[in-house]
């Protein structure tokens, strides 16, 4: 990207993405973050196993704050249903 000989580039990290755009401001950026990265355990296994633990698992992980800072604001923490 900073050579000029790449057109288009996709998944970039957000941090690098911003350093990019500070050292080649023509660079324009279309955030297109569909989905984030999520941790799947194995629901056939305790304690994973009991939807209790999974929902406090869940609910102990701040969805806002990771989308603001992390992916800077491009997802939304609760996706339509």
């Amino acid at each position: 990207m900073r050579a000029g000989k790449v057109d288009i580039i996709q998944q970039v990290s957000a941090v690098l993405a911003d350093s990019l755009q500070k050292t080649n401001p023509e660079i324009i950026r279309i955030p297109l973050a569909l989905a984030a990265l999520s941790l799947q355990p194995r629901n056939d296994r305790p304690p994973f196993n009991d939807l209790r633990v999974r929902r406090a698992l869940q609910m102990a992980i701040d969805l806002p704050e990771i989308c603001k800072s992390y992916y800077k604001g491009t997802l939304e923490p609760y996706p339509p249903l």
